[in-house]
């Protein structure tokens, strides 16, 4: 198959698969008045539908580094459009995902997003931040996580950027504890600004969690230090992982 038919087929099965699973999910939001009750199955469908269109499969290791039971604000480096549905696939929890407002503005897969329960954030408008933080707090259940991409952009090199404290100022408003996450490879398949996908596996490597009890708002600079930190060592091993698989 040639590499343009199989783009084309990929983009074409993405664009039916998010159509039908963000109408299911809009229904049952509207069903469970706006509790998303039953989106944690449909949202796993459609990342593992989204993958496997691509060509991509995923390798984890850490699963065993926390409680399952227990809910976090997940923070992951960001490469690729590939690594919200890569962590959302490999994530055991319910997860719903903090992403630029400009993401939402995308046809299609904003509206799908949207009604999945995922927040919109301006970063040029504080206040906007600030006030869907605080009410993405208010909203964060026992059997919800959430997932923050602190770099706040796709790494072009795949270092790893500075890091913006916008999880863990979620993690001392919630008491929710932070959990690092790595991702390694999907930049060489789906780069910023590249609209070609690419097959191949991609790493994950979830690490050990970061507790906030005791903490306060000064302890947020050394919080997300010690975050990014993590993050930075999970990535060899998610890498490792990869070559491994």
């Amino acid at each position: 198959m040639s590499h343009l038919l199989r783009n084309t087929l990929a983009y074409a099965t993405i664009a039916s698969a998010t159509v039908g699973f963000g109408a299911l999910s809009t229904a049952l939001s509207v069903l469970s008045l706006g509790r998303n009750h039953g989106t944690k199955a449909v949202a796993k469908a459609w990342g593992h539908t989204v993958l496997a269109a691509s060509g991509v499969r995923y390798v984890v290791r850490g699963l065993d580094r926390f409680d399952h039971d227990r809910q976090f604000i997940i923070a992951s480096n960001h490469q690729s459009l590939l690594d919200p549905p890569i962590v959302l696939c490999a994530a055991p929890q319910k997860v719903r995902f903090v992403a630029k407002r400009s993401l939402f503005h995308i046809p299609i897969f904003g509206q799908a997003i949207w009604a999945a329960g995922n927040v919109p954030i301006d970063r040029r408008r504080s206040e906007d931040a600030t006030r869907r933080l605080e009410e993405l707090g208010r909203r964060v259940g026992k059997d919800l996580s959430i997932l923050f991409f602190p770099e706040g952009t796709r790494s072009v090199d795949g270092s790893l950027l500075p890091f913006k404290r916008g999880a863990t100022m979620m993690a001392l408003q919630t008491g929710l504890a932070l959990l690092p996450v790595a991702v390694a490879g999907t930049a060489a398949l789906l780069p910023k600004g590249a609209r070609s996908l690419k097959p191949g596996v991609v790493g994950v490597a979830f690490g050990e969690p970061i507790e906030v009890a005791g903490c306060d708002l000064p302890d947020r600079e050394a919080l997300t230090n010690e975050l990014r930190t993590s993050v930075e060592r999970l990535m060899a091993e998610a890498e490792e992982a990869r070559v491994g698989a």
